[in-house]
């Protein structure tokens, strides 16, 4: 028995000994394959390769060649050559071009296919993103060829270029056959609201060319350059971009009433986010709270996919008067001045929640002893047509006071001194304001015979006593009356 068992001991030693040995022989392989694989940069990897013979070309032709045999870590997604048949030819045209397509191709990173859960957003040496999927494709492109690896990095081989493609911006100035792109590239010929030394100062100190801040200039806050967000926007053909002009044109009157309506037509049609022509809702919502309604039907060709977003041609998109003309509110506690400035021991920002316990900040002005003393605002943007003017005032005294509200006009004082008194566009009559009303209260209209901004003031009734003057304004709303 003792015998027996030390036999089958010696046959197991054996046996672990030559799957050891056959281990140690399979990993000893192994590193030598991945040995080999290292020694050469990622360029010579592609040079070695005769199904990448044209994107290698291509790398010696723009000196990319070296560059790949940096120290630096490279990701390259590498067409084949039956890929690179497919490039059209205006895009190698020059070697400006040439370089753009190969900076395409390639990311400052080691990205694996094991490294992709889902989808990755992956940086380009152009600036731009591709999304990179879990399937084994980059953008419309498969991986045929995955994970090879190098010295300085690892790549691919797909079976479709990645064609550089233009931001939306760059769509936008490149397109200006079609009127609406035309109107916002031409917003530097003109300072459409006075408002352009306005964008300079909040740029003052950052590397931005006067393009760059009137990206802005729609007032959308969205910069249409930026390659890490997605746009959707919505180009309307000529013939349709003019109807909704025209439509907009008596509610612009100005001096300049075409370039109003091109504005108010054109800040509503782009939208942050990517919208899949699948996906697309029949209604969008602007950033300025306008309903703006989609039917494919109208959707011209195929949408231009852009790198930042993507882009539907309409034959016409057509936006509601009463969803174009919104009430404008204001809120008290906002102000843009005061007609003195030396009464802040009296105003007050209050905090505050109404009966049915809806919370709400207002501004109060109390014991400042001065007739007629003014609270400023501004009305941005508003049409030519009549207004309703609504307010809430609430007053939480024991008693009544007064106050009105004027449209335009004031005082005004130039840097050299002089005195300029304007003649309001309306001046409602004193409003008592009773004490614990949470209702809005409805002062009258106003017409506006040019669009723009407005200056408006709330006034103090002039007591002579600072009890009865006082001033309080939770918001003030002009609705606009559609003709």
């Amino acid at each position: 028995m003792k015998f027996v068992m030390k036999l089958f001991g010696l046959l197991c030693i054996l046996a672990v000994w030559g799957a050891v040995q056959s281990c140690s022989d399979s990993l000893e392989d192994h590193v030598k394959v991945n040995n080999s694989n290292l020694k050469a940069t990622i360029g010579e990897k592609i040079s070695q390769d005769s199904d990448l013979s044209s994107f290698y070309q291509l790398l010696q032709e723009t000196g990319y060649d070296e560059i790949l045999n940096s120290s630096k870590t490279f990701t390259i997604w590498a067409p084949n050559n039956a890929a690179m048949s497919m490039v059209e030819s205006e895009l190698l045209t020059d070697l400006d071009k040439k370089i753009e397509f190969v900076k395409n191709h390639i990311t400052l990173a080691s990205t694996t296919t094991g490294s992709v859960e889902d989808t990755l957003q992956v940086q380009m040496l152009t600036g731009k993103y591709q999304s990179f999927y879990a399937n084994q494709k980059i953008e419309n492109a498969n991986i045929i060829v995955v994970d090879q690896y190098a010295s300085n990095g690892i790549y691919h081989v797909i079976d479709a270029p990645l064609t550089p493609k233009l931001n939306l911006w760059e769509f936008i100035v490149e397109n200006t056959d079609y009127d609406q792109n035309k109107f916002i590239t031409k917003l530097n010929d003109y300072d459409l609201f006075g408002e352009e030394e306005r964008f300079f100062e909040i740029y003052e100190g950052m590397e931005l060319d006067k393009d760059t801040i009137l990206n802005e200039i729609l007032r959308t806050g969205y910069y249409l350059k930026d390659e890490k967000k997605k746009f959707t926007y919505f180009l309307i053909q000529n013939d349709g971009y003019d109807q909704e002009v025209q439509k907009l044109k008596p509610y612009t009157k100005s001096l300049t009433p075409n370039t109003r309506a091109r504005y108010y037509v054109s800040r509503d049609l782009i939208f942050e986010g990517y919208y899949n022509r699948d996906n697309l809702p029949d209604t969008l919502i602007s950033q300025f709270g306008v309903k703006v309604p989609i039917n494919t039907m109208n959707i011209v060709g195929e949408p231009v996919k852009l790198s930042n977003g993507i882009v539907y041609v309409m034959n016409q998109v057509n936006v509601k008067l009463e969803d174009k003309l919104q009430p404008i509110k204001i809120e008290g506690e906002e102000p843009t001045g005061f007609s003195q400035d030396d009464k802040r021991a009296f105003t007050f920002y209050r905090e505050k929640t109404d009966p049915s316990g809806e919370y709400f900040r207002d501004i109060e002005i109390y014991g400042h002893g001065v007739p007629e003393f003014e609270i400023k605002y501004r009305a941005p943007q508003l049409y030519s047509t009549t207004y309703k003017v609504y307010w809430r005032a609430v007053n939480d005294f024991e008693g009544s006071f007064w106050q009105h509200l004027r449209i335009g006009g004031g005082t005004y004082i130039s840097e050299n001194g002089t005195v300029t008194q304007i003649d309001p566009i309306k001046e409602f009559g004193d409003q008592e304001v009773v004490p614990f009303n949470y209702d809005e209260v409805y002062l009258g209209e106003f017409t506006l015979e040019e669009a723009g901004d407005v200056d408006l003031a709330l006034v103090a009734a002039n007591t002579g006593t600072s009890r009865w003057n006082a001033l309080t304004l939770d918001y003030l709303v002009l609705v606009p009356i559609i003709e």
